[in-house]
């Protein structure tokens, strides 16, 4: 989300009275082996009771961001967010997200243990949110709100790399040396409190152009993005990155 509307959740209208949602949250387990092969994914379903807000606080270059109220125990704001274009408004591109932040979340706690960083990464999952509104099913990725910092991105999934940091420098490169060369996680975005980075959106580039998602620009991607990486490494404000060695997998 790039294009921020600066919007007070609490001026804005509701769209319509509160209405049922069904939540599905996809799950890894940490023990699974190389879950970006085997795409061998739990799933945890629940209910809740949703007001939408009106008209989106954000718009990013394929998505719209939307707060609404979950009625779950407690009660909190939350962030849902729909394609803006209706052709993408499908079943497996809402399912494609979610699954993408799940592996990335997944890929972050492994990469917290191996590396010791001394600064964790964190990642707001994605689970789809179900309504039906007017007799219509309407889906959307819902996200928690994030909290504790001033927004930033610092990588894209096109080699730019607009703000060093070491760690999830690091991180961009672990996820390629890990998985083989399967995949990368890339497009870092979010908050970076005194003791954690929260990551949203990120998106995954692999060797299959589209395998996860619209932002999934393929091998060509992940060239540009380490070529992005070595130039930040010889930059004057950058240190060298550690390269450790992975067994093969």
């Amino acid at each position: 989300m790039e294009a921020a509307l600066q919007v007070d959740p609490h001026t804005l209208k509701y769209l319509g009275d509160m209405q049922r949602a069904q939540i599905k949250q996809i799950v890894i387990t940490q023990d699974a082996d190389r879950p970006w092969r085997t795409m061998d994914y739990g799933m945890n379903i629940r209910d809740s009771t949703v007001t939408l807000y009106e008209h989106p606080f954000a718009m990013g270059a394929m998505r719209a961001a939307y707060y609404f109220f979950d009625q779950s125990n407690p009660p909190c704001l939350m962030i849902a967010k729909q394609f803006k274009q209706e052709s993408s408004r499908t079943r497996e591109n809402y399912i494609a997200q979610a699954r993408t932040q799940a592996l990335v979340a997944w890929m972050a706690q492994k990469f917290n243990v191996e590396e010791n960083s001394a600064k964790p990464i964190r990642v707001i999952e994605s689970p789809i949110m179900r309504i039906v509104h007017n007799g219509n099913e309407v889906l959307y990725n819902v996200e928690m709100k994030l909290n504790g910092g001033t927004f930033k991105k610092w990588i894209n999934n096109a080699g730019h790399i607009s703000k060093v940091d070491q760690v999830l420098l690091r991180f961009t490169q672990w996820t390629y040396e890990y998985s083989c060369g399967d995949i990368m996680v890339v497009d870092l975005q979010g908050v970076e409190t005194d003791t954690e980075y929260i990551l949203t959106d990120p998106a995954i580039l692999s060797r299959v152009y589209g395998k996860y998602g619209q932002g999934d620009v393929g091998s060509a991607g992940m060239e540009l993005i380490l070529r992005g990486i070595e130039h930040a490494s010889k930059r004057k404000t950058a240190q060298s990155l550690p390269l450790s060695q992975h067994p093969p997998r």
